[in-house]
């Protein structure tokens, strides 16, 4: 999904990735990108709510302690990103920065999060 979506932006206006394909593309980068071990080296904790715009499927996670935990609606949020399914998975995959959706809260901890998973 996120390579045909590179493929068509280097042509033009790619399309947005389906809503149902993109939760599935949200739950597989958890599962097969972010790596335990490298959570472990991040200090403090933070709350991340992923507030899908086109679906009602809303994720809360938290790195405490270096661990990653889908923990619902049970831990304090730092902050809040709004936007489509699509750009919340394209906003892992480094594809829109944090400027291309909407955030409420502090966005430095949005950030903290996503230097979590290495992508170089």
């Amino acid at each position: 999904m996120v390579h045909r979506w590179d493929a068509q932006r280097s042509v033009g206006e790619p399309e947005a990735i389906d809503p149902a394909l993109a939760a599935d593309g949200i739950d597989e980068f958890f599962e097969w990108m972010f790596d335990p071990e490298e959570a472990r080296g991040f200090e403090g904790s933070v709350g991340v709510e992923l507030a899908p715009t086109d679906t009602d499927a809303t994720l809360v996670l938290s790195v405490r302690d270096g661990r990653l935990d889908l923990a619902g609606d049970a831990v304090a949020v730092d902050v809040t990103v709004r936007a489509s399914m699509s750009d919340l998975l394209l906003l892992l995959w480094r594809r829109v920065v944090p400027d291309d959706v909407q955030i409420e809260g502090d966005q430095s901890a949005l950030e903290r999060f996503l230097s979590i998973v290495d992508l170089s």
